[in-house]
């Protein structure tokens, strides 16, 4: 069997009406082994629709060379399938830029996945065998439309393209629709490819609203024989599949189906957008037009009373955040006093005993007096008593700083 994830995202596995299944009216595509002998080559080419594929080798070894899909490379590849020397040229050489470029060697046991688009050649050095299978998946809807697209405009023969393929698109999308009616969400990224389908659908109804026949839809293909033959009213046609999608979804026509479909798809997709969005909002930093300002705090200082009575309880009603000093913490603070200055008096520096200075307070030196502290409570530790200092004594024939600044100038 092939994986398991690859199980639970095939189409053809999940999709698929089982009543065509059992009318043997589905791609099959899903298994195949490949037995190749040494020195086989593959030429650079796309699995049909833009399919992904399962790849295990049982024995033997393969090598593979990948180039990523990415929109310029998939326009060097379209142009070098319709020059006329593409055998004479190899493809990797038409590219800008080789960066793009994956060498990969599977040896026996290798399990190898290829997603969808990747535009890739192998190679077989020696005899191996191999198996594998492809499968149309709900993450690369875009890629896998766009493959198509490059089919019909390269006129890919029909019996190389994936069969029912506009088919599958319209499965898809009555799949999703009945997901979303069981309330099972999509993934994110199934999300964003879902309106790329909504897109292909509206146009492939419009283009088999006027003819079938303009569509290309009018044959049914016998995947066992590879032949094709045509009726003229086909069973398993792309109009039977979409009205098989509409009326299993409780709608009596096709537009009205398109119409609920593309109002899930822009859902998922403004979801998607919304959740992206909300996540780079975490790692911005908020702007302040759009967040308000905190709130400012009011700061009180009230000091109680310096008796031993308590402060009063704040009022209920009042928010407003507050400090309240106790009576304790309280001191009496001494009063400075300046005693008037004389006019003959100023700070001097005078030669003391044993080679030392001493300094010479001028009369204005401060005073200190104290106030009466009141009668302090049991258990606290009372202030100590200031007392004045003792006036400065007179040197004897010392002179001023201010009566030798006069000497000096009336020496002028």
């Amino acid at each position: 069997k092939s994986p398991t994830f690859v199980r639970e995202l095939d189409w053809i596995e999940c999709t698929w009406p089982s009543s065509w299944k059992q009318a043997g009216q589905y791609p099959v595509v899903q298994y195949y082994c490949l037995t190749s002998t040494k020195g086989c080559y593959t030429d650079f080419h796309l699995d049909f629709g833009g399919t992904s594929v399962w790849y295990h080798v049982l024995s033997g070894q393969k090598m593979f060379m990948l180039v990523q899909p990415t929109p310029t490379n998939l326009e060097k590849f379209e142009q070098w399938l319709c020059n006329k020397n593409q055998g004479s040229i190899f493809f990797p050489d038409t590219l800008n830029d080789s960066a793009g470029v994956v060498c990969v060697t599977l040896s026996k046991g290798c399990t190898f996945m290829i997603p969808s688009g990747w535009i890739h050649a192998v190679y077989t050095p020696e005899d191996s065998i191999v198996f594998g299978g492809n499968f149309l998946h709900g993450h690369d809807i875009k890629m896998q439309v766009d493959i198509y697209g490059m089919e019909k405009r390269t006129r890919v023969n029909a019996a190389y393209q994936f069969p029912y393929f506009v088919q599958a698109q319209f499965f898809a999308a009555g799949y999703y629709m009945q997901q979303h009616g069981r309330g099972q969400k999509v993934t994110p990224r199934e999300g964003q490819e879902l309106t790329h389908l909504e897109k292909a659908l509206a146009l492939w109804w419009s283009m088999c609203s006027h003819t079938e026949e303009e569509a290309n839809d009018a044959t049914i293909s016998n995947n066992s024989s590879n032949t094709t033959t045509t009726t003229d009213k086909p069973t398993y046609s792309v109009v039977a599949a979409a009205m098989h999608v509409a009326r299993t979804n409780g709608f009596s026509n096709v537009d009205d189906f398109l119409k609920k479909f593309k109002t899930l798809c822009e859902c998922c997709w403004q979801e998607e957008e919304s959740k992206q969005q909300g996540e780079a909002n975490i790692h911005n930093k908020p702007s302040s037009l759009t967040t308000p300002a905190p709130p400012k705090l009011k700061l009180k200082l009230s000091c109680s009373s310096l008796s031993s009575r308590p402060p009063p309880p704040r009022r209920q009603e009042d928010s407003s955040f507050s400090i309240v000093l106790p009576a304790t913490a309280m001191h009496a603070v001494p009063n400075l006093k300046r005693k008037k200055k004389s006019k003959d008096d100023d700070d001097e520096w005078l030669p003391g005993g044993g080679g030392k200075s001493t300094r010479r307070s001028s009369s204005s030196s401060l005073t200190c007096t104290t106030t009466t502290e009141p009668e302090s409570r049991p258990g606290t530790r009372r202030r100590p008593c200031v007392t004045k200092p003792s006036k400065p004594k007179k040197v004897p024939g010392a002179t001023s700083s201010r009566q030798r600044l006069m000497a000096k100038l009336n020496k002028f």
